[in-house]
């Protein structure tokens, strides 16, 4: 960025750009209070009434409001350009960090960190722990991802993710929880601008369209169901999907844009550890349009003579349950699937119904379990 401008050529150049638009493109608009030299902010104070009038100059990719004051192209490459406005730039979710106690919060403002205001320990008797965030407008993060064991970290670290190195349940018996963000460029990668957690599963924000992140933050602790939310820069939907039981191809599954689903289908039932992956896109036209879960032989029939296609995998394998098949459908149609998620918890089961979101009333879990021991129900859903 070129240096602040001195305060006499400043108001030469501001006159003389007054000039030419007068002459150009007319009278000037109503007074600003400020205008702007490359970005670099020159306070109202430093110039005269008149000079204030200046219109906008398009610079590179910034985009300013107004019209231009120029007229040739070689006008674009100065060294200097003067705007009516503050360039439009969007702000992305650039860091995320995690404070365990006060000094770390103090530490967190100090560098301009946002704090989240809901403890993601609440209920469950722990440390208080908040998320924070930094918004930029360049770098941005484009995935964020949680483990609960050693086996969910390992791809995530070999891939590139980094990793908040904060447990999120700690002081409680819960699973040892970390979360990992990644700032991608792929085709698959969709800048993040927005960030927040729940308690209670507003599931009307789906339509305003923020994805829910699948794990719960207070896993395995018996406090309140905490989920992090976020927004993209653009509108997406889901384009691929798939399941695995190891996590030995989880590097490669995240090095090609995909999102893992971050809780294991088999949960409670012991045996292998199932995780759904996907990718999303922001052409409408490559989008999903249904999904489909088979528990017997009849509905696998009908699911393959009904022009889906299968995912490889039994989301129940390993286990005495029922064989369990997710199916997918690409047809040809306008309203293509925005994002898919896991609850856990029954009771959410009608508002998310009510709030637009499709819930599958087969959960993945099916067969397993007893009357004594019954394994953890969980159920698929996904917004249109």
């Amino acid at each position: 960025m070129p240096s602040p401008l001195g305060l006499e050529t400043a108001l030469l150049l501001t006159e003389l750009l007054f000039r030419v638009r007068r002459k150009i493109i007319g009278p000037p608009p109503t007074p600003l209070d400020d205008i702007y030299f490359c970005n670099t902010l020159i306070p109202s104070a430093f110039v005269t009434v008149q000079p204030q009038h200046v219109s906008c100059v398009y610079k590179g990719s910034r985009l300013c409001e107004g019209t231009a004051a120029f007229s040739r192209p070689g006008d674009f490459l100065q060294s200097n350009t003067v705007c009516r406005h503050k360039p439009r730039v969007t702000m992305y979710i650039t860091e995320l960090q995690v404070s365990l106690n006060k000094a770390e919060e103090a530490e967190l403002r100090e560098h301009h960190f946002k704090k989240l205001s809901i403890d993601l320990n609440k209920g469950a008797g722990g440390k208080e722990i908040h998320l924070w965030y930094k918004e930029e407008n360049c770098s941005p993060i484009t995935r964020i991802q949680f483990s609960f064991n050693t086996e969910m970290s390992e791809g995530l670290n070999s891939a590139g993710y980094r990793k908040v190195d904060k447990n999120l349940n700690a002081g409680t018996g819960g699973d040892e929880i970390y979360l990992w963000y990644y700032k991608g460029s792929s085709v698959y990668d969709i800048p993040i601008v927005k960030v927040d957690v729940s308690t209670d599963d507003e599931a009307q924000k789906f339509k305003f369209g923020w994805e829910r992140m699948t794990c719960d933050l207070n896993r395995n602790t018996g406090g309140h169901w905490i989920y992090l939310w976020l927004q993209r820069e653009k509108q997406v939907y889901v384009c691929d999907i798939t399941a695995t039981d190891s996590s030995a191809g989880d590097q490669e599954y995240f090095e090609n844009g995909y999102i893992r689903v971050d809780e294991n289908t088999n949960r409670g039932a012991g045996e292998a550890s199932i995780f759904i992956w996907y990718r999303l896109t922001t052409d409408p036209k490559g989008g999903l349009t249904d999904l489909q879960i088979s528990t017997n032989d009849k509905e696998y029939e009908n699911l393959q003579n009904g022009n889906y296609q299968p995912v490889n995998q039994d989301l129940n394998e390993g286990t005495q349950g029922n064989d369990v098949f997710l199916w997918y459908n690409k047809a040809d149609c306008n309203s293509p699937i925005k994002t898919i998620t896991v609850i856990f918890n029954k009771e959410l089961v009608e508002p998310f119904q009510q709030a637009g979101v499709h819930v599958f009333d087969k959960s993945l879990n099916s067969g397993n379990g007893s009357g004594c021991w019954p394994a953890t129900q969980m159920f698929l859903c996904f917004y249109k």
